[in-house]
């Protein structure tokens, strides 16, 4: 779901990209930009939620970029203020509690702002996903 040129101006098309594959900024976003955002995301989600048997929480940001596969019978539920990267395949059943962020990529990551404990109360949920997956519970 990437914006053509033809439909919103050049910044708003790389600004959308830029959250998608580091989707804590949305949390960050002055109020003119969180307004076409969040519409944005709305959108979205509603979309999948349509597509998929996929529950959300509040505040939550998916990137359209990332794969969620949710047939009856093995939903998937994301808490509020979870955030889903692009490139992320996530394959139901799969509970993720609040405020989680989930990064599932080839590429190394960096400057996550997220305390270690935080971090280290997320590594059981890693060898259920994927190999290259980076959780963390985010933290106030």
């Amino acid at each position: 779901m990437i914006d053509s040129p033809s439909n919103t101006d050049p910044y708003r098309t790389q600004h959308k990209l830029r959250l998608s594959y580091m989707p804590w900024l949305y949390a960050r976003l002055k109020p003119a930009q969180r307004l076409w955002a969040q519409q944005w995301q709305e959108e979205w989600q509603a979309y999948l939620c349509t597509m998929e048997t996929i529950t959300l929480g509040k505040n939550c940001f998916i990137a359209p970029e990332a794969r969620l596969f949710a047939e009856p019978g093995r939903p998937i539920i994301i808490g509020d203020n979870s955030y889903v990267a692009a490139d992320s395949v996530l394959h139901g059943p799969l509970t993720l509690g609040k405020a989680y962020l989930l990064i599932i990529t080839s590429v190394w990551m960096v400057a996550v702002k997220a305390s270690l404990s935080a971090i280290i109360r997320a590594l059981p949920l890693i060898p259920r996903l994927m190999h290259s997956t980076m959780a963390w519970k985010l933290t106030a």
